[in-house]
């Protein structure tokens, strides 16, 4: 797991409407201006099109759920023999 940040597209966005996002995006990062903003905030930069950040997107909320249910287990599992007392 890492930082990463990304720009999402509604669900149901014709695929050359998402051909000329990725265009302009991969453009975009190219930019002096881009890259200086990441030089001076030291943050590398990655570009991936919309497909292939699809998948690891995917890939990223599953791992993000399946430690969150780990989590919420084995948080359960300690406190389900705590007796609460009311005052």
């Amino acid at each position: 797991m890492g930082n990463w940040w990304g720009v999402i597209a509604p669900k149901g966005v014709p695929k050359d409407r998402m051909e000329v996002l990725d265009r302009a995006f991969a453009k975009a990062v190219k930019s002096p201006q881009y890259l200086e903003l990441m030089r001076n905030n030291k943050m590398g930069s990655d570009f991936v099109g919309s497909a292939q950040f699809s998948k690891f997107y995917q890939q990223d909320a599953d791992v993000v759920i399946k430690l969150h249910e780990n989590h919420r287990s084995i948080s359960q599992s300690r406190h389900s023999g705590e007796r609460r007392i009311q005052g």
